[in-house]
């Protein structure tokens, strides 16, 4: 069964959770900062939340990444270090190049 985390849990994160909740071959994971917003989302989908962004990270074999663009270069610093080759990052932040994503995270899996 392949996990699936997602960071950001709000409008576009919690869609994408909605809209994959159900299908068998997905284990579904999320963090957000907002833990009300993380629960609400859990309350609404069934979604497995972490408690810290590291443990969904370490978890996960693709990592969605739904949080502003603006917030994005931050969350990859936090999160790289925790990254391993064989995982995917999958971006839907708005502006942001697939290149200057892989920039950001150290070019540790792909993008």
């Amino acid at each position: 069964m392949t996990t699936l985390g997602i960071i950001g849990l709000g409008n576009m994160g919690g869609a994408l959770v909605k809209g994959w909740t159900g299908r068998d071959s997905l284990n579904l994971i999320g963090y957000d900062v907002n833990p009300k917003q993380a629960h609400k989302v859990a309350e609404a989908t069934g979604l497995e939340i972490k408690d810290s962004i590291g443990e969904l990270v370490v978890l996960s074999d693709y990592i969605v990444l739904a949080v502003k663009p603006q917030q994005m270069q931050e969350l990859l610093s936090i999160i790289s270090a925790d990254l391993q080759k064989n995982q995917c990052l999958i971006s839907i932040a708005a502006g942001i190049r697939r290149e200057t994503l892989a920039q950001w995270c150290g070019h540790t899996c792909p993008v």
